[in-house]
């Protein structure tokens, strides 16, 4: 794998994004464009090539498409398919297209905070990675369409926000590499594991009622003790994580479906729609319809 390192020291230039769309058998066109693309997997599975890998795109992966190298798809595309997008270009500040070795040759400072200080006005993205919270980068990427096409006055607008996306990416997959990279030392990989388990349970379940005693008691741990962990190595409580990981989910919903308020509570297992609209005003600052009423602004383009 390969990884777009990108200067960010000024803005990336957007030129056009959207939503693709398509519900017969499809397969993506081989080009070869002057500028990047970003794409971000919600539906069905994309095969694409580049570089001479093949890669099957699910939902909740993200991949860059480089500029000047060919890529296109190596088997059609069966059923519904869906993916946001956004063609980029840098501002010309040291670009550079980084490889395994070199990637791992910067990312091995992290720790000791080289990292950081020596490539604060850089971003490292790779060129494939399931994201972990995709809902953030596609609430991103919808508030970068509706940007787009809006009449704003302001000129930079839609660079700084596929700026502000690269960034999400960048920083989502450096927490990845973080959370890895412990797992597999000898002292802690016995915890991190049990941890990382707790963590994708939460996230797999998360459109189920769930309490702080019932996940506790399910891996074996005191519920105190599995709160007090949380707080460790998140920042939040654990109720405040599962109010987080299911607002996430009401946020992607919110954007990228037509059901109900009420409908999207009791699908991500609130019983009281009142109290679903109350946590997500405390988290976002606004009621759910206010957040559905700002990104309506996209374009899809459908085959």
């Amino acid at each position: 794998m390969r990884y777009l390192d990108l200067d960010i020291r000024s803005p990336l230039r957007h030129l056009s994004s959207g939503q693709f769309i398509s519900n017969r058998c499809w397969t993506h066109a081989n080009r070869k464009l002057n500028s990047h693309v970003l794409l971000v997997m919600q539906e069905g599975t994309l095969y694409i090539e580049q570089g001479g890998v093949q890669y099957e795109m699910n939902p909740g992966q993200v991949m860059i498409l480089f500029a000047g190298e060919s890529h296109g798809g190596f088997r059609e595309c069966e059923g519904r398919l869906s993916y946001l997008w956004c063609h980029f270009q840098s501002r010309g500040h040291g670009e550079k297209l980084l490889s395994e070795k070199e990637a791992s040759a910067r990312l091995k400072h992290i720790q000791d905070g080289v990292y950081r200080f020596n490539y604060s006005d850089r971003v490292l993205c790779p060129e494939q990675f399931q994201s972990q919270d995709v809902s953030r980068l596609v609430i991103q990427m919808r508030q970068l369409m509706h940007i787009a096409n809006s009449d704003t006055y302001i000129r930079y607008a839609a660079d700084y926000c596929i700026t502000s996306a690269m960034i999400e990416l960048a920083c989502q997959y450096v927490d990845a590499y973080q959370r890895d990279k412990t797992a597999r030392t000898p002292a802690g990989h016995g915890q991190v594991k049990r941890f990382l388990d707790v963590l994708e349970w939460i996230r797999v379940h998360r459109i189920e009622p769930m309490t702080a005693s019932s996940i506790a008691e399910k891996f074996g741990y005191n519920a105190d003790y599995l709160s007090s962990l949380f707080k460790q190595n998140t920042g939040l409580s654990l109720i405040k994580y599962i109010h987080d990981i299911k607002i996430a989910q009401a946020r992607e919903k919110l954007v990228n479906t037509d059901m109900s308020i009420r409908q999207i509570a009791y699908a991500l297992g609130f019983q009281d729609e009142k109290y679903f609209i109350k946590l997500f005003k405390n988290n976002e600052g606004m009621t759910p319809g206010s957040y559905r009423a700002a990104y309506f602004r996209t374009h899809t383009n459908k085959e």
